[in-house]
């Protein structure tokens, strides 16, 4: 059998062939590598800043940090050092990634594209970073900002605040009225001293209380039903756990640098046991508290707020403290005054004792005071002490606790 000789391709085939490969490559979806986003390497180069907004903004920050100049160059971003955008709708943040000197940025009612945030990356040495009522809904721009000192959110769509995991210098956490649930990437931050969460869906305090440096902890508005592991927490100085679920709170003896707790609206029935130390603030207010029994003296309180409770006994507060300025009792069912004068000492001179809403007497067309509780009250008063007693409490509530 005789066979064709073989025969080498035309050139002009090769290139077709060529093409015709490259052609199914293409259709395989071979990925095209993305052009890096330029750089700012001349100083006098113009810096395009499409959003009108956004362009006013950095020109009124250029114009103050140079000292007069509005030309947008890439030398004089680099000069500013403050950004505070205000009130204005930004349709996107190209422009702001030059800005790479700036330590302090806000952006207040200013929306912008979510995704657009991934442009502040850039900004590694700013310090304070605000954000207020913008759809911002990730911080994954912050991880590497080894510099920031204080993170304010307000109304913004966070729920993550795990990208500052770690961050050597924040020292100040705020992050209100959003969706925010866990708080473990705190418990991460060696400088943290003060964090707030205004109406978060909060539901546990988790690795937060590893925090080595935390000194103030205000968590209102929340859904916590325990304070497990808050006894860990031995620098803190202000704990303010207001409007939320707690039943009880734990043995808090240990934590003898406390001097202001805040556990109003809460569904508490005792008292917590207390630090004796340096406690000078304890406000109890809107909780289910029916006596003392087991309040520990604390010789430094000044301001202690009980109101809006079920209390009819005093006497556990008869040798709380001395100098108190501020009692609160109001909406009680109080019946009798008299453990208030055991001690002489246990008000400032000026303190102001609130008592309305209380059984202290009967109401009428002109309400009395019990005679005992008369008594009380001229004591009261020749030590110095301004009170707030009418009007009385209700009757029927009244009857139900008076001997």
């Amino acid at each position: 059998m005789r066979h064709r000789p073989l025969t080498s391709p035309s050139p002009s085939r090769r290139l077709a062939a060529l093409a015709l490969l490259l052609v199914l490559l293409a259709a395989c979806g071979t990925p095209t590598p993305r052009n890096p986003e330029p750089q700012c390497t001349d100083p006098g180069s113009l810096v395009s800043i499409p959003d009108e907004n956004l362009r006013a903004s950095i020109t009124t920050a250029v114009r103050r940090d140079t000292g007069g100049s509005e030309e947008l160059t890439c030398a004089n971003l680099a000069v500013v050092k403050q950004l505070n955008i205000r009130g204005v709708t930004l349709g996107s943040l190209e422009g702001v990634q030059y800005l790479v000197n700036a330590t302090r940025v806000s952006f207040d009612n200013s929306p912008f594209p979510p995704s657009h945030a991934a442009k502040l990356a850039a900004l590694t040495k700013v310090k304070d970073l605000t954000f207020w009522e913008v759809p911002l809904d990730t911080l994954a721009f912050a991880s590497k900002m080894t510099d920031l000192e204080s993170l304010s959110l307000d109304r913004t769509q966070v729920t993550s605040l795990e990208p500052l995991r770690g961050l050597p210098v924040l020292a100040s956490v705020v992050v209100d009225h959003g969706a925010l649930t866990n708080l473990d990437a705190l418990g991460s931050l060696p400088a943290l001293r003060f964090f707030r969460s205004l109406g978060n869906p909060v539901t546990s305090l988790g690795q937060l209380v590893q925090s080595s440096s935390l000194t103030n902890l205000e968590i209102e508005n929340s859904e916590l039903t325990s304070l497990s592991g808050i006894t860990q927490l031995t620098t803190l100085r202000v704990l303010r756990v207001n409007g939320a679920k707690l039943a009880s709170v734990p043995d808090l003896t240990s934590m003898t640098n406390l001097e202001e707790i805040y556990l109003a609206r809460n569904r508490l029935t005792t008292v917590p046991v207390l630090p004796p130390v340096n406690l000078d603030v304890l406000v109890l207010s809107y909780n289910q508290l029916t006596h003392l029994n087991g309040i520990a003296r604390s010789p430094k309180i000044t301001k202690l707020l009980l109101d809006n409770n079920r209390l009819t006994d005093l006497l556990p507060l008869a040798d709380l403290a001395d100098g108190i300025e501020n009692l609160d009792l109001a909406n009680n069912l109080i019946w009798e005054l008299g453990p208030l004068t055991a001690n002489p000492d246990m008000f400032a001179p000026g303190a102001w004792l609130y008592l309305r809403l209380n059984c202290l007497g009967l109401n009428g067309a002109l309400p009395y005071l019990y005679p005992s509780n008369n008594d009380a009250i001229y004591t009261l008063q020749a030590r110095g002490v301004n009170f707030n007693y009418t009007p009385y409490q209700d009757e029927e509530l009244c009857e139900a606790v008076l001997p």
